[in-house]
């Protein structure tokens, strides 16, 4: 519609102008930057060509990569998301955008691109499409690469160019994010260029590297060398590019100019803090001298100055081009650019360089070495520098969904459309991006188990691109991001139509502490396990309140978000043959919280069905912040934050079902309970026991589950941790190091058997300070220490409880036991935070798993890292495929992985074998014995030991698990006390239950090992 407007102005002006004194039949249209390319998208419409009959556009064409709208379908229907639309129908959809204000659109417009396009140094939201043949009054219905092919009714005059060094306005842009650059070189990869596998990518950027940078890296140093290659990129190659292709197939004159003028009118120089010393006319810095500005006050700029001279002259090119169609009138030998015959690729189009008066030369060097390298770079990747990338500037309906690098897959909802890309070895993988798997969780279902999908909203869905993740803040940018109708998974399988030979399925869950993070390919993109000829599920579930509610009493059962998963894990059942996978050799994997939910899912019968194998990283349901919590009262606390008023919990539940999604999650924090907040990582909403639920996915406490012989069906185990997973949480010791001098007892984990203040609980903190950090006691200073009680907190103790209580109760199950040490080029989870430690921080491992797309690092094939990566992928993808991470006849790993013996004898200590993951891979026993053996001697004196069920009492502060449906009855009264959470009573009234509880569980458990805890009952 933008274009729309300007092309009512060129005909207002037709109709108009002669009451001015103007000829109606002597009109030039000009522009600059996005106002250049709007003048050359009129050039190219023969509606809007009837309006006007020469033309100038600086700085700006149809084909810069930054004038077209990136899969503008899709950022439509996100903005009515955000904007509260209900669904993705058109109806919807044009509905929200109708009634929405123009600050609301325009406030939200830059969250309408997706997570990649957002981290942009440049952002271009909303910008032209092409339209519909059939639209009314379309401006542009085709490419320009096709539009500019056309014989045109009559000839017009066109004036292009740019300024010397159009990449110097981003200066500031660049130093501010320059790290970005340094991590990330394949953004200097023009997004025109054709590169789809991580090996172009990494082709293309080094390239750009060797002939920007020579021997140089990208630093402060070479700033100026990043700003030619994106001035190269966004204005000055697409205005080359524009160039050949009107000399090869316009005939009308077409005049090209270089500005290089240097003067006190180059007020965007000035703007953009561009140092003195960096010579160049940066983009726009030709304006003030074809316009006055009042906010620079140019009028102060004297004519006799030689800045005033040179404006005087510069006006008179412009103004002699607008009166006779050429700049000869003050410049001679302007000559227009030559035409190109056949298919010559030696254009080099003569420029004239605007410099100084008098020395305004014409000119065929100009960036000759450049252009050439981009002519190179563009032949390799998209056969012709002539031939940008397009498909995805294309809206849907224009777009061509053929055999050619898109793939079709036939399922009972409809026809899933992916696209075909390369692998690192060459080979071809298919992605399946944004498949929904339920309908949208909103309305009256939102806080309801997830509904499957019967068919899709089209026959052929198009999952070239990914979807909205689930609403939560971006944990890398802080920005909140996604929409409740998140519930798609992506698949990802390196063949098709082989039913012959089904490939080994892995579905991974993300982790973020059950309230960040996403499934999408910017954190994992699973290249890497495709190369060993498997397939890999990734997908989105709830987050935060809207996948862990409690409210049973209005029937919101929690866990939605296990839900979720279930119903991914049935989808793949379902329909993972389609894909070539094998739907009865699954293994389920996630990391951090999502290894809880691996974890709680292989407790519960309702989900074993569903999968074969498991791996549970640095997660499991024995973590002190994954065991239940008073998730109900946090419950209560939300709506009471949204609505005082809200009392009951009808009214509680109304409140929180019109409440926006992002204020739920905004609020999120404030529920939990002075007690959670004394911990270290804050889940206020999280699984609960649901076994009064009507589908219960945890109907036992994890431990009682767990104490229960042979609940798990012989489903192999692979479990492990990292060496320094606490040191991705260090920050809390040394921002605010008082809480933690003064109160020890906050890092006392929740599982032993101690009430908070009491004086046993005083006197584990002081053993705690004193075994870490010695007669000094705690100082921020001591890094090393904090690192190791962070870890040991958070996972070490958790991962040994868990290993344990397999050993003894799950034999069943085999179980591999592994320490990820290694600390080198991938472990970039590590390098979002401060590191002064050595060691592989929480989720480092993933980077030898899975590629960053928001963060590319590339390595070399003969470092230590890829070989690193090489054995992860390899163990991790050969556990999927034969239950055994090292088999004996796979000859590419030099080591073997022996699994965890079984513990026969009660009273027998349990030693834990285990792989040390790092540069030589190898057995060992017992991992950092010697804290483990501290925290041993502390749970033999209040728990009885790390498997001793009957002192479980803390895990089950404020925590109301309704054991059968005659004892939620029974202690409904009590449980309403406790929910409240009131502390004095919560303590008292959980101790005299927690034994019944824990005694009714287990009786749950023997009975509940293969079958419905709830029919059972």
């Amino acid at each position: 519609m933008g274009l729309k407007d300007q092309r009512m102005s060129l005909r207002w002006v037709q109709e108009n102008i002669d009451r001015f004194g103007g000829d109606p039949n002597n009109v030039t249209l000009f522009g600059e930057s996005a106002g250049g390319a709007s003048v050359h998208l009129h050039y190219l419409s023969e509606g809007s060509r009837q309006y006007f009959h020469k033309a100038i556009a600086q700085s700006g064409t149809a084909f810069n990569e930054w004038v077209w709208q990136r899969d503008s379908d899709e950022r439509a229907r996100k903005l009515a998301r955000l904007l509260g639309a209900r669904d993705d129908s058109d109806e919807a959809v044009l509905d929200t955008l109708m009634n929405a204000s123009a600050e609301q659109m325009t406030a939200m417009q830059n969250q309408s691109m997706n997570d990649r396009d957002q981290t942009m140094l440049v952002r271009f939201p909303f910008t032209p499409v092409i339209e519909r043949a059939d639209s009314a009054d379309a401006i542009i219905t085709e490419h320009p690469s096709r539009a500019i092919e056309k014989v045109f009714r009559k000839e017009i005059p066109l004036m292009l160019g740019s300024t010397n060094d159009e990449g110097l306005i981003l200066w500031t842009m660049v130093t501010e994010k320059l790290s970005l650059f340094e991590s990330d070189p394949a953004r200097l990869i023009p997004a025109t260029l054709d590169v789809r596998s991580e090996e172009d990518k990494r082709y293309a950027s080094e390239a750009i590297e060797k002939f920007f940078f020579a021997d140089h890296s990208i630093s402060a140093d070479t700033m100026r060398n990043i700003t030619s290659v994106l001035g190269d990129n966004l204005n000055t190659f697409p205005g080359y590019v524009a160039t050949e292709l009107h000399a090869r197939f316009q005939r009308a004159p077409l005049y090209m100019y270089i500005f290089s003028h240097m003067g006190d009118l180059n007020k965007y120089r000035e703007e953009m803090k561009v140092p003195p010393e960096q010579i160049g006319a940066c983009h726009a810095d030709e304006l003030y001298y074809l316009f006055s500005s009042t906010l620079y006050n140019t009028d102060a700029v004297q004519d006799h100055t030689e800045t005033g001279r040179f404006r005087e002259y510069f006006c008179n090119l412009w103004v002699n081009f607008a009166r006779f169609g050429n700049p000869h009138a003050t410049i001679v030998d302007w000559t227009p650019v030559e035409r190109v015959a056949g298919e010559s690729v030696s254009f080099f189009p003569a420029a004239m360089n605007l410099k100084n008066i008098g020395d305004c030369k014409m000119t065929n060097e100009f960036f000759r070495e450049r252009f050439q390298f981009w002519k190179d770079l563009y032949h390799k990747f998209n056969g012709s520098h002539l031939m940008p990338k397009v498909d995805h500037l294309l809206p849907r309906f224009v777009r061509k969904i053929s055999n050619i690098n898109r793939a079709n897959v036939d399922l009972k909802y409809g026809t899933v459309c992916g696209v075909v890309e390369k692998l690192a070895d060459g080979n071809d993988f298919y992605a399946f991006r944004g498949i929904p798997y339920a309908r949208a969780p909103i309305d009256e279902n939102r806080f309801q188990p997830p509904q499957a999908l019967t068919k899709f909203v089209s026959p052929v869905l198009d999952c070239s691109v990914e979807r909205d993740t689930c609403v939560a803040k971006n944990h890398f940018n802080q920005r909140w991001q996604g929409s409740e109708n998140c519930l798609h998974l992506n698949v990802y399988t390196p063949q098709l139509h082989r039913p012959d030979e089904p490939l080994p399925v892995m579905v991974f869950i993300h982790g973020g502490a059950f309230k960040y993070g996403s499934g999408n390919s910017d954190c994992y993109s699973p290249e890497d396990l495709l190369e060993q000829n498997v397939i890999v599920v990734t997908f989105n579930y709830r987050l935060g309140p809207l996948g862990f509610l409690h409210l049973p009493s209005q029937g919101v059962e929690g866990n939605v978000a296990l839900k979720d998963q279930q119903l991914v894990l049935r989808w793949v059942m379902e329909n993972i043959a389609h894909f070539n996978g094998d739907p009865n050799n699954v293994t389920l994997f996630g990391e951090s919280a999502g290894g809880i939910a691996v974890h709680l899912h292989l407790l519960s019968p309702l989900s074993t069905q569903y999968f074969h194998k498991a791996i549970c990283q640095s997660g499991v349901s024995t973590a002190d912040y994954a065991v239940p919590n008073d998730t109900l009262g946090n419950t209560r606390r939300l709506a009471k934050l949204i609505q005082p008023s809200a009392s009951t919990d009808p009214e509680i539940l109304e409140t929180l079902s019109r409440a926006p999604a992002k204020q739920l999650a905004e609020l999120c924090d404030r529920t939990a309970t002075k007690e959670e907040k004394r911990g270290t990582i804050l889940m206020p909403f999280r699984p609960v026991v649901d076994v009064a639920a009507k589908d219960p996915i945890m109907p036992l406490h994890p431990f009682a589950a767990l104490r229960t012989p042979g609940h798990i069906p012989p489903i192999p185990l692979l479990l492990g941790y990292n060496d320094r997973d606490g040191g991705s949480f260090l920050t809390q010791l040394t921002k605010y190091p008082e809480r933690f001098r003064n109160d020890m007892e906050r890092l006392i984990p929740r599982t032993i058997n101690v009430r908070h203040g009491s004086p046993d609980a005083k006197e584990i903190a002081r053993k705690i300070e004193a075994f870490y950090y010695g007669t000094e006691g705690f100082t921020p200073r001591k890094i090393n220490e904090s690192a190791n009680l962070m870890s040991d907190f958070s996972f070490t103790i958790a991962m040994r409880i868990a290993a344990e209580m397999h050993a003894r109760y799950q034999y069943r199950s085999p179980l591999y036991f592994y320490r990820f040490e290694y600390d080198g080029e991938l472990n970039l989870y590590k390098k979002f935070l401060p590191s002064p430690i050595a060691g592989a921080y929480h989720a480092d491992e993933l980077g030898y798993l899975f590629r960053m797309r928001m963060w590319p690092k590339e390595i070399l094939k003969q470092s230590i890292a890829a070989r690193v990566r090489r054995y992860m992928c390899r163990m991790w993808t050969n556990f999927a495929r034969y239950g055994n991470p090292t088999p004996s006849h796979d000859e590419s790993l030099p080591f073997r992985w022996t699994p965890v013996p079984p513990v026969t004898e009660s009273d027998s200590f349990f030693h834990l074998p285990y792989l040390r993951i790092n540069a030589k891979p190898e057995m060992a026993i017992d991992p950092d014995k010697e804290r483990i053996a501290f925290w041993q001697k502390i749970y033999d004196e209040y728990n009885g030991g790390f498997r001793n069920p009957q002192s479980w009492n803390a895990f089950f502060l404020g925590f109301v698990p309704y054991s059968s449906r005659l004892v939620a009855a029974k202690f409904v009264g009590m449980d309403r006390l406790i929910d409240t959470h009131d502390p004095l009573t919560g303590y008292k009234i959980s101790f005299i239950l927690d034994h019944l509880r824990c005694r009714v569980d287990m009786v749950m458990a023997s009975v509940a090992v293969r079958g419905k805890a709830v029919e059972v009952l």
